[in-house]
């Protein structure tokens, strides 16, 4: 298959086709005659760009029909009734047979019947078949509900317990992937500490690591930051939260989220101190270090998340700490946050070859201590991606 030059960096079909294999002998498995996936983001939407690599985005809803025995139809958004067959490859659409295209958008309620009508028409020849979903929560309403009506006699199911865990153990192709992605952040990490001096604000400092890593490749993503006066937590902060000006003495947190060449994500985080931190805050943030450490020491391939987590809310608990009641670590591929989740309640056991981020964080009287770094877990360990050291920083 010939790619498209307007791709920036394409996964190989070679991978395509092992995640197809891979997914059908799952679809098999469990008895699923066709799934669906739709998405309309990449940064927590990566059904479908797993499945065709190509994601979905700006909140446009791309639907995917990936039949057990036959190629795929995509459903998306473009001119009213457009209809293209696919005899082989385009350069950008691979493994698809047909392309249906119509006017839908998510703020004008009524064209969803439009964008509905077109997925329930490729779902016809499953109208007794089991229709696995990908899963419904990130589905619109209208797609589930109007299937539901029009196919009365098939069984929609959701799919994700049956593709989840082929979609999470890492390729080596993806691996590298996500190895550019955390270099990425590295020098966006230094762009935004050169950028850091009393006077500029918040926003300036994020924008100069976004611009970074934009210059390098990176596919689309987002950087959070927050200070304030030592003595006060710093969040990290979304960009309209991002006006206040630093100054002198002054404590910044850096989240560095973003996906690299091809969409595969990891994410950096550390905080900087505009001069000499105290003591008792290096001791605090040298804790989130060693809790980062505590948790990855039982990942290893076959552990139990739930366990994982029952042990660190332990650990926290003999230190004096408050319970953790975020997500403190996380796997991540092409969506910023998959499975499994460290948490009490994820039943999927850790795959072979994991990409996890691992984000301790609390809150003390006077500040907010998390440090954030990408791993890669296998049974050899946790290899960390990042380079940037592990400390608070001062200026």
């Amino acid at each position: 298959m010939v790619l498209s030059e307007r791709f920036v960096a394409a996964v190989s079909d070679d991978e395509l086709e092992r995640r197809w294999r891979a997914t059908r002998q799952a679809m098999a498995g469990a008895g699923l005659d066709v799934l669906v996936a739709e998405n309309n983001n990449n940064s927590v939407g990566g059904y479908v760009q797993w499945l065709t690599g190509v994601p979905a985005t700006n909140g446009v809803p791309l639907t995917v029909v990936f039949p057990r025995d036959d190629e795929m139809t995509v459903i998306n958004h473009g001119p009213r009734d457009a209809r293209r067959e696919l005899s082989e490859s385009d350069g950008v659409w691979r493994g698809v047979k047909a392309i249906r295209s119509t006017a839908f958008f998510a703020a004008v309620g009524y064209t969803s019947t439009s964008q509905s009508a077109l997925v329930v028409e490729a779902l016809a020849p499953f109208a007794t078949a089991t229709i696995g979903l990908l899963t419904p929560f990130q589905m619109l309403y209208s797609t589930v509900a109007d299937v539901a009506s029009a196919l009365p006699s098939a069984r929609l199911v959701d799919a994700a317990d049956s593709i989840d865990p082929v979609k999470v153990p890492k390729s080596a192709e993806e691996i590298e992937m996500i190895r550019r992605a955390a270099a990425i952040q590295d020098a966006a990490f230094e762009a935004a500490l050169a950028a850091i001096e009393p006077g500029r604000t918040d926003r300036e400092v994020a924008a100069a690591a976004q611009a970074r890593s934009v210059e390098l490749g990176s596919d689309q993503g987002f950087v959070l930051c927050g200070s304030s006066p030592l003595g006060l937590p710093a969040h990290f902060g979304p960009s309209h939260l991002q006006g206040r000006v630093i100054k002198e003495g002054d404590v910044v947190a850096l989240l560095v989220e973003n996906s690299g060449p091809g969409g595969m994500w990891s994410e950096l985080g550390r905080s900087v101190v505009l001069g000499k931190a105290p003591e008792r805050l290096l001791e605090a943030f040298d804790f989130a270090f060693a809790a980062q450490s505590f948790t990855l020491e039982r990942l290893r391939p076959g552990a139990s998340a739930a366990q994982v987590h029952a042990e660190y809310q332990e650990h926290l608990r003999q230190h004096g700490r408050p319970p953790e009641r975020r997500i403190h670590c996380h796997g991540q591929g092409y969506d910023l946050v998959e499975r499994p989740l460290i948490r009490d309640d994820e039943t999927m056991p850790l795959p072979d070859v994991l990409n996890v981020a691992c984000h301790p964080g609390f809150d003390t009287e006077d500040a907010f201590c998390t440090v954030c770094d990408g791993f890669i877990i296998t049974a050899a360990g946790a290899e960390r991606l990042h380079k940037t050291e592990q400390r608070l920083f001062e200026l």
